[in-house]
């Protein structure tokens, strides 16, 4: 756990306080250079190249367990869709890439299908679509029919970055390694407390080699930095400088 007091060397200058006492509101989106900008709604915008990229919806999970017999989760309609749509708004995305477990599940459940066929034609009404296949999504590529602007593929390189969903190394081509790679799979969080109680927040892991994105899904927790191993092995020798964690409607930087 990492304990969050006054002494700790966290700190965002739009988090201030001014000299009326009123508190300035806190920042949702913070630069991790002028090349990446980190948004707390667990998404990652790549202004140079107009794109937008989450990773691991884990669409359907709720239909996956009842499909298992299982009835917990108890939880509202899919909301995926709109959140995202919400993301391309605010900014003018042309591209979104999803880096993959863009299901939870492969199974046959129609509105598993009915959720993804939604994303699939929602999104791409607006621009590129391209959908990066991660170890929840075997077989997904089955019977999907695709417009013309959506893509299915392991990995996608813009500029100097490449995304992946980070699950298997060998989906890198050759020369790849030199590049930055921005990945999911892991769904990192942060234990962050004061001593007394602690909270598990998502948060973004940053390196100069690699950018880690949280979970888009809220179901999915994953891997506790510093507590749990990494189950990547694109990661296993990464040294991350810093993590910026989702603390309800502000993002957190926390030295590591």
């Amino acid at each position: 756990m990492i304990s969050v007091n006054e002494s700790t060397n966290i700190s965002h200058p739009l988090s201030r306080e001014v000299s009326s006492r009123t508190l300035v509101a806190p920042p949702s989106s913070t630069a991790l250079s002028n090349e990446l900008t980190a948004d707390l709604r667990r998404a990652l915008w790549l202004p140079q190249h107009k794109l937008l990229a989450v990773a691991d919806l884990h669409l359907g999970y709720a239909w996956s367990h009842r499909s298992k017999g299982q009835l917990l989760p108890v939880t509202r309609q899919e909301d995926t869709v709109e959140r995202l749509l919400e993301l391309q708004r605010d900014y003018n995305a042309e591209h979104i890439a999803i880096l993959g477990d863009i299901v939870h599940d492969t199974v046959a459940i129609p509105e598993v299908r009915a959720e993804l066929d939604r994303l699939i034609t929602t999104l791409s009404a607006h621009g590129q679509l391209t959908l990066l296949l991660g170890n929840h999504d075997r077989q997904l590529e089955r019977n999907l029919t695709l417009p013309e602007n959506v893509q299915l593929r392991k990995s996608l390189t813009v500029g100097r970055f490449t995304l992946l969903h980070g699950d298997d190394a060998r989906v890198m081509e050759s020369g790849e390694a030199s590049l930055t790679l921005i990945m999911g799979h892991e769904h990192p969080t942060l234990s962050l407390g004061d001593g007394v109680s602690a909270v598990r927040c998502p948060c973004f892991l940053v390196s100069s080699e690699v950018i880690v994105l949280p979970a888009f899904s809220p179901w999915a927790n994953g891997c506790t930095v510093g507590r749990q191993p990494f189950l990547s092995p694109l990661l296993r020798e990464i040294s991350f400088q810093e993590a910026h964690a989702i603390m309800g409607r502000r993002l957190l930087r926390v030295p590591l």
